[in-house]
């Protein structure tokens, strides 16, 4: 759900979604995997994650590369914050009104 939110929140900021899939590991497990495709852009966090061995490419079905990450690394890719979405909109609303 997190990632749903995380999403919708890029698309209301006027940003792209995060190229973000799920794949199914060698027992069977779903795991989120950042589909780069024929892109060349790379979050900065994820290519950490590369290099601290939390994270490893993969090949998709239909033949592109992604990465399997752990999820600190998905919450960070997709810039997941502990606070909710809409409490931020809750206290902009607050903000506003004070103002007036």
């Amino acid at each position: 759900m997190a990632v749903i939110q995380s999403q919708a929140q890029r698309a209301a900021a006027g940003l792209s979604p995060a190229p973000i899939t799920y794949s199914q590991d060698a027992n069977g497990n779903l795991i989120p995997v950042y589909n780069t495709g024929t892109n060349s852009y790379m979050p900065a966090d994820l290519e950490s994650a590369i290099a601290s061995g939390r994270a490893h490419a993969i090949t998709l079905p239909d033949g592109s590369i992604g990465y399997a990450m752990d999820s600190s690394t998905l919450h960070s890719v997709l810039n997941l914050s502990s606070v909710p979405w809409w409490a931020w909109a809750l206290a902009g609303g607050i903000l506003l009104y004070a103002t007036l």
